[in-house]
């Protein structure tokens, strides 16, 4: 962790919490939001429609929702980050903010790609040819590699890895299996989120990983 004198300042105001929320981001020039979720079952009320799913949604700045859980304890550092990234736009938007928390704290990015095969059960090549799934491979390692490339540029230990199977079960069964620490993925914006957030991979990691969740949007990169 790191150390040294942290300068606090508390407001309390009366209205909407989301729009006060945003507004005094806006107002103050806030880097970040940090925010609290209730677990499951608690956090999938509380993304529909309400605090945190329009702060998700309009932040004009990376969120961090953070669930009480063994695993988000602030002691743990940021040792092992998991960047997931399909090569776009929104998943390099992320990177930069993942190499950055990696540099602090001597930690390791994983850079991982899952090759979505929709109804094809994790490394079963049944009904999927051959030369295509080799692409879809082939486009995961580039969009690793990319990530790779960047971490090295900064001194930043990283490891890639091209997975196949349905995107949010790969990736959460990754955070447990290599005890990640933080999860840092990028969105498509403010009128994107609504697409990504809700009912999808960011959406799932958000409502079910143990671990803090970082989303940066496109245009924060």
């Amino acid at each position: 962790t790191l150390s040294g004198s942290i300068q606090v300042e508390a407001t309390v105001t009366t209205g909407n919490p989301a729009n006060e929320i945003l507004e005094h981001v806006r107002e103050n020039d806030i880097d970040l939001i940090v925010m609290g979720t209730h677990g499951r079952s608690g956090l999938r009320r509380y993304l529909t429609g309400s605090v945190a799913e329009r702060v998700l949604r309009l932040a004009p700045v990376p969120v961090l929702t953070v669930r009480a859980t063994e695993a988000s304890a602030v002691g743990r550092g940021y040792s092992r980050i998991l960047v997931p990234t399909d090569g776009s736009e929104r998943a390099a938007a992320a990177v930069a903010h993942a190499v950055a928390i990696a540099d602090i704290y001597g930690g390791t990015v994983h850079a991982v790609n899952v090759v979505n095969v929709g109804d094809v059960a994790t490394g079963a090549e049944v009904g999927v040819p051959e030369k295509f799934l080799q692409e879809l491979e082939a486009s995961g390692s580039e969009a690793t590699e990319s990530v790779a490339d960047e971490a090295r540029s900064a001194g930043v230990d990283v490891r890639t890895e091209v997975l196949t199977g349905r995107p949010k079960h790969e990736l959460l069964n990754y955070i447990g299996d290599h005890d990640i620490d933080l999860v840092v993925m990028g969105t498509h914006g403010r009128t994107g989120l609504d697409r990504v957030l809700l009912g999808s991979t960011a959406e799932a990691l958000v409502r079910r990983a143990e671990v803090p969740l970082l989303t940066v949007s496109e245009g924060e990169a």
